[in-house]
């Protein structure tokens, strides 16, 4: 443990010099006297800890005093003033929020009269597309590394009732925002090619994802796969945050440590113990999802602890992964001190760490108190894993409890049930929407039957989360945790007193665990295998919900609630398609379209626009993207606009019949 205190020492002495902001000389004068304590006590044959402890404590410091951030008041001087123009450039891959663009936007320069200065801070930007920009681009006519220039007013983040989003911004580096204003685009910057790839990848995977499987469970497969929520719906990401479950949508520490777990077991499940190569099937899994989410700070630090926790099983000493990540948040932390107040580091780090030193315990508790002894000739492999990834849940869930109620502000009552019934469709889900979005790239055909398995398990997850979100009074408030609390709660996780009582009672059962996952992997000869029954379950699930939705021979119309616009779909006695107008919103009538058609259709007979105003059409677009669409009815008109532009090449490349 000794690798474990020197690292905390020096995260103790970080983030005193990010809070405290301590003076370099000041410092200096410490390291001296530390520096000097250490012979002295060498002399007087006293141990020398204390010394090299104080010596990290102020040298972390130092660190953190000195590293440099951002140069926050330079740019909060032009806030609440009258429009400026600035130059710079977009740092961030633009997301659709409905019809706009959201970004994040690194300023360079600001003009002063006809004079440029330089200024260096981060604005999150909100804008629309614009007729110019549709003549020069394709939609979203924004890209990663664009040189722009700015033109409006820069402000402070807005306070929310329920929310304090300006301290949510602060955490990412930015703390001024700018919404719709007039954009010019300069050029494009270089760009490195391996980047630049993969956010291409990225891309395409999306657009495969979106022209297989239908809605909402396309942008949940989004979520999940590429770290994207934007295309999620307002309502179905409330009640993600109603449930507690929000942490499978947010690529976090907390997310690849239960995916860590689930593929860890069903590795050693599958593959046996045998010299540790089951451990490559998740550490390939694990970085080749971090790749696919866009590696961002959180993926990346989460991927590497997980690296960490593997290679200490790889080398039998499980009990060594706690130094090891923290050994790793030092490194982290050494490279980029203010990574240690970002939320998403504190969740990958203690969620991870929680897996590490309570699944063992909290394993061995569960099967002493079911009366699980060693499995005989491979029995209840699907009830050890079900065990082992309810397991994984709830010590990831106790040890960022919480820092989710100081942070969010509300801690759900049915989240662990919400998990655990989500958790089982995760792996499946992950899965089929990767190889939909894989087999995408090659052809729509391939890519259609994991599509559908993966509408069927992305739905379950999508019900049981709406299901539990409409139950009333299962949040509770905890504005009031703070850090005091938060320190309290974990100083009672780690007592010494718990401790030794988690070994013990792990230690009688070890034995028992281990023969549990070796009679799991034991071949069963005279048994129908539990995956093939798994493999026979799903095409009759698929079977059962495609028959439950075949046409009734009635006539059908649905008006869409899309707010100010409208969006209709009629479907004929024969189960003929006609879908009016597309509303406002981008996902509005693709929305509509997964709704009310078969899972398997992704045909519309007739699409038809009224006129070309963006409340009527703004949806359309998407519809003619991620369907095949026959015939479409439209009125000839000259019209001039960001939304019309992208319908013409949408209509364009779609080849359908015009009326």
């Amino acid at each position: 443990m000794r690798l474990l205190a020197l690292s905390t020492a020096f995260l103790v002495g970080v983030l005193l010099g990010l809070q405290l902001g301590i003076s370099t000389s000041a410092l200096a004068f410490f390291s001296l006297a530390a520096a000097l304590c250490a012979p002295l006590l060498l002399g007087r044959s006293l141990p020398v800890a204390p010394a090299v402890l104080a010596l990290l404590v102020i040298v972390g410091a130092w660190r953190g005093t000195t590293s440099t951030s951002d140069d926050f008041s330079a740019l909060a001087a032009y806030q609440g003033g009258s429009a400026v123009a600035v130059r710079g450039q977009v740092v961030s891959e633009p997301e659709r929020v409905g019809t706009a663009m959201r970004f994040r936007f690194a300023v360079e320069q600001v003009q002063h009269g006809d004079v440029w200065a330089d200024l260096d801070g981060i604005v999150l930007v909100t804008a629309l597309g614009s007729a110019e920009l549709a003549d020069l681009r394709e939609s979203p006519y924004l890209r990663f590394g664009d040189l722009l220039l700015l033109s409006g007013r820069i402000s402070a983040p807005p306070t929310l009732d329920d929310f304090d989003y300006p301290a949510y911004l602060a955490r990412q580096g930015i703390r001024s925002v700018t919404a719709f204003p007039r954009i010019t685009i300069l050029g494009e910057t270089d760009q490195n090619p391996l980047a630049r790839g993969l956010r291409g990848l990225r891309r395409r995977l999306g657009e495969a994802l979106d022209g297989a499987v239908s809605e909402p469970q396309a942008s949940l497969g989004r979520a999940l796969l590429l770290g994207d929520r934007s295309n999620l719906p307002d309502g179905l990401s409330d009640a993600f945050k109603r449930t507690g479950t929000s942490h499978l949508l947010a690529i976090s520490g907390l997310h690849v440590g239960i995916l860590l777990g689930l593929s860890l077991t069903a590795a050693s499940v599958l593959l046996g113990r045998r010299k540790g190569y089951y451990l490559l099937a998740p550490l390939t899994l694990m970085w080749l999802y971090a790749l696919l989410a866009g590696m961002s700070p959180p993926v990346a630090r989460a991927a590497v602890m997980g690296t960490v926790y593997l290679d200490a099983l790889a080398l039998g000493r499980p009990r060594s992964v706690l130094p090891g990540l923290a050994f790793a948040a030092t490194l982290m932390v050494a490279l980029s001190p203010a990574a240690l107040l970002s939320v998403s580091f504190q969740l990958s780090f203690t969620a991870m760490a929680g897996i590490a030193v309570l699944a063992e315990p909290i394993g061995a508790w569960v099967r002493v108190r079911l009366g699980m002894g060693p499995v005989v000739n491979g029995e209840r492999p699907l009830v050890e894993l079900g065990v082992q990834a309810a397991v994984m849940t709830v010590a990831a869930t106790v040890t960022t409890l919480p820092l989710t109620a100081m942070y969010f502000q509300q801690v759900s009552l049915v989240g662990v049930p919400a998990t655990l019934l989500t958790l089982p469709a995760l792996p499946v889900v992950l899965g089929a929407h990767a190889a939909t979005a894989t087999l995408g790239l090659v052809a729509g055909w391939l890519a259609a039957p994991f599509g559908w398995l993966a509408s069927l398990f992305s739905g379950y997850m999508i019900g049981v989360v709406e299901l539990l979100g409409r139950l009333p009074d299962t949040t509770i408030d905890t504005r009031g945790v703070g850090r005091g609390l938060v320190l309290a709660y974990y100083a009672l996780l780690l007592t010494p007193w718990y401790l030794p009582r988690a070994r013990s009672l792990a230690g009688p059962s070890r034995d028992a665990v281990l023969g549990v996952l070796r009679a799991m992997t034991a071949k069963q000869p005279r048994r129908l295998p539990w995956w093939l029954i798994l493999l026979a379950l799903a095409p009759a699930a698929l079977l059962w919900t495609a028959a439950l939705s075949l046409p009734d021979g009635k006539l059908h119309v649905v008006f869409a609630d899309v707010g100010q616009g409208d969006s209709a779909l009629i479907t004929t006695p024969g189960g003929r398609s006609i879908l009016v107008d597309g509303g406002p919103d981008r996902l509005a009538a693709a929305r509509l379209l997964g709704d009310a058609l078969p899972f398997w259709d992704r045909s519309v007979d007739m699409v038809v626009l009224t006129h070309p105003h963006s409340d009527h059409m703004a949806g359309l677009p998407e519809v003619l993207r991620r369907y095949n669409v026959d015939h479409i009815l439209e009125r000839t008109i000259s019209f001039k606009s960001a939304d019309y532009a992208e319908w013409r090449e949408a209509v364009d490349a779609e080849g359908a019949g015009i009326v």
